[in-house]
């Protein structure tokens, strides 16, 4: 039993080893091994303007972009809007940005200040701040494309990557101070749906 719907989001969840799906129709929970899809939230997540990124240890899964941050609390199945602020002009209208979480706040892929090059920046989930970072060599990488940046910002080896677009060189960079080095994850986590 195939979800069906548009503007499909994904993010693998550790914990639970289990891919949390987002599509127009609700929030899904897809089983690899028994290759079922159980539907936990049923409110439209997926949208082709946004992109999900999980907090493991928080059991919380943040939703960005169309102008907003919005979350769900895993442990009760609830959507919320995130009252944010600092540099949200240049994250949460992007379409898609990329999004990952890493040592314990929200990481992203959007525009710099004047909004014709791409900039990192991070959410402090405990006071609801973006903060958008100058690369410390003061290089920045090209502005996120138009289409989304979806799954192609991703941390590995102790440094951010991007990959903006196909016909265009990938860059890297080390991560804002404060991040780099996610939390280690506790054993796994029993979630009754």
């Amino acid at each position: 039993n195939r979800p069906g719907g548009y503007g499909t989001n994904s993010v693998w969840d550790s914990a639970t080893n289990r891919l949390w799906v987002g599509v127009s129709g609700g929030l899904y929970q897809y089983d690899p091994v028994a290759d079922t899809y159980t539907l936990t939230l049923a409110r439209g997540v997926g949208s082709t303007a946004v992109n999900i990124a999980i907090d493991e240890i928080g059991r919380k899964l943040y939703r960005v972009g169309g102008g907003q941050t919005r979350l769900i609390d895993l442990s009760q199945l609830t959507d919320l809007a995130v009252l944010t602020s600092g540099d949200i002009s240049t994250i949460e209208p992007v379409t898609a940005p990329g999004l990952f979480f890493d040592g314990g706040r929200l990481v992203g892929y959007g525009k710099s200040a004047d909004g014709t090059q791409g900039a990192i920046h991070t959410f402090d989930p405990a006071t609801g701040i973006w903060t958008r970072h100058t690369p410390p060599d003061g290089v920045f990488p090209p502005a996120p494309i138009r289409q989304g940046v979806w799954k192609r910002f991703f941390a590995w080896n102790g440094k951010y990557y991007v990959i903006n677009a196909g016909n265009q060189d990938v860059w890297t960079c080390m991560p804002p101070s404060g991040g780099g080095v996610p939390p280690p994850l506790p054993g796994p986590i029993l979630h009754q749906m």
